[in-house]
């Protein structure tokens, strides 16, 4: 297991396990329950297990990690300049996402970010609650200062805590010529948007030149000529032969008879004449019979052009109003959008969930960063149910965030088949058997694994209670079971069971003193 030091604790790795070990006099933490809303956060690798130390000396969590994702350091060597870009362009839009999480912290370096290999998404490890959990090199920094530190250690040779250390001028140094544009472009950024402006603006150049190289590589193609082979020689005119002017005499016919020459003219008047006889005498009835029908074929057609040009004309003005409304009605759920959006920024969520709820557009349809403000929104004002409507998997941070305010009776109400709701539900109602039935079906924190233990007591399975305390590694809920089963024995027939009852009891015994 490889362990390094990490914000007023340690970061160990294990295959794809990290956990996170501070001391507890460095946190304000009390119980787990006030933190549990920090277990699952879309842009973060989910926490499987929280815990403070039964002698409550050390507070540590264990994070799962996703296959596909590296360190940075591994990311930085074995990523394509365009990856590279992809990274900084998801940062920064985590870094937009953090802004509207005023209570949740983290830590921006290159130990808590980890970064898939194959789409550049990036992922934390570490987050906490703040004024609870230690993030002091997040708090006392501008986030645009961590995001640009982080840009130009992947885009230069420097390392991280030199750059850390000497400040983003050692990165300018560190910096290839080729990049050196890019980067000092990034370092005299003034905000998150700038950056994402430059990247962008690099990728499309990037692109543009692609393309001219992909044009003149299809000309290159092209076969060539020689220029002789080009350019085809005019074909040799034949040589007229000298005739001599005896020749010429001689070879004249002779006694050749003229024949009078007609007048063309005359001899046109004369066939014209005739052929126009004959066909007035040949046609003048199938010409009466053929101008009718092509009358009634004129009106035939009118009519039929007139209908068509009706029929496309009422179409298209169908059309054009259709696409006027939804065209309006986009415009008018932008605005809407942008109002929630601000209102939001400032923690007015009252009217940030006004604005929202004007929206005519689905909220499928939504960015992931516009979604996750929505959602937060109507966590902050207590409309849990059209939270859970819009994203079901939203239910965990819903109970999550009901738990850290003692008001978990509130899930009662709620209409969810999501199987965290139906657990907490039940475990509400003392409905044991149901409790069990979703136990497997979502992460359990301790709270959630006492609840399965008073289940399995509940129903005076003693045994798989304390079977599954046991594989826990809870002491205390294996304590909590033996407890009960002696009170159980004892209220059967305390002398029959006197030697089981003996026996639970050295076990707790041994129990305690572990």
């Amino acid at each position: 297991m490889r362990r390094i030091s990490f914000n007023e604790g340690t970061l160990s790795f294990e295959k794809n396990k990290v956990i996170y070990e501070v001391p507890l006099e460095k946190t304000n933490i009390n119980s787990i329950e006030e933190i549990e809303f920090i277990r699952h956060v879309d842009f973060m690798f989910p926490i499987v297990n929280m815990q403070i130390s039964p002698n409550r000396q050390h507070f540590s969590m264990e994070i799962e990690v996703e296959s596909g994702f590296v360190p940075l350091s591994y990311f930085k060597s074995n990523s394509t300049d365009e990856q590279k870009y992809e990274f900084i362009k998801n940062l920064c839009e985590a870094a937009e996402e953090l802004r509207n999480w005023d209570k949740l912290v983290t830590i921006l370096d290159d130990k808590n970010i980890l970064v898939n290999l194959e789409n550049s998404e990036v992922k934390f490890l570490y987050r906490g609650l703040r004024d609870l959990m230690p993030a002091v090199s997040y708090l006392e920094e501008e986030i645009e200062m961590q995001v640009k530190r982080l840009s130009l250690f992947i885009l230069t040779s420097a390392k991280y805590d030199a750059i850390r250390i000497n400040g983003l001028k050692e990165a300018l140094t560190n910096a290839s010529q080729e990049k050196y544009t890019l980067a000092a472009k990034i370092s005299g950024s003034q905000s998150i948007d700038d950056i994402l402006v430059n990247i962008t603006a690099v990728q499309e150049t990037n692109v543009q030149k692609v393309e001219e190289e992909e044009k003149k590589s299809i000309f290159t193609r092209l076969p060539t000529l020689k220029k002789n082979e080009a350019k085809s020689e005019p074909e040799p005119k034949p040589a007229k032969a000298k005739v001599s002017k005896r020749e010429k005499v001689e070879n004249k016919p002779r006694n050749i008879r003229k024949e009078p020459k007609i007048k063309k003219e005359k001899v046109a008047k004369v066939r014209d004449a005739s052929f126009e006889e004959d066909n007035q005498r040949t046609s003048t009835g199938i010409f009466v019979q053929d101008k009718f029908k092509v009358i009634v074929g004129l009106v035939i057609g009118f009519v039929l052009i007139f209908f068509v040009i009706s029929m496309f004309a009422k179409d298209d003005k169908e059309k054009v109003q259709t696409t006027s409304n939804n065209v309006a009605q986009a415009q008018e759920d932008n605005d809407y959008l942008t109002k929630g959006l601000q209102y939001a920024a400032i923690q007015d969520y009252d009217n940030a969930v006004i604005n929202f709820e004007k929206i005519d557009k689905s909220f499928k349809k939504f960015s992931k960063p516009n979604q996750r403000a929505i959602l937060f929104s109507y966590l902050m004002t207590g409309k849990y149910q059209e939270a859970i409507d819009a994203e079901p998997k939203f239910a965990f941070s819903v109970v999550n965030y009901l738990v850290s305010k003692n008001t978990l009776d509130v899930v009662k109400n709620i209409k969810s088949d999501e199987p965290v709701i139906k657990f907490e539900q039940a475990a509400i109602k003392n409905d044991f058997k149901n409790v069990l039935k979703y136990k497997d079906e979502l992460n359990l924190d301790g709270r959630r694994e006492s609840l399965v233990v008073d289940a399995y007591i509940g129903l005076k399975q003693f045994d798989e209670g304390y079977e599954f305390a046991k594989m826990k590694g809870n002491n205390d809920m294996m304590i909590k079971v033996r407890q009960k089963q002696i009170e159980e024995l004892k209220s059967k027939d305390e002398k029959a069971n006197k030697d089981q009852i003996k026996k639970y009891e050295d076990e707790i015994k041994q129990l305690a003193k572990n």
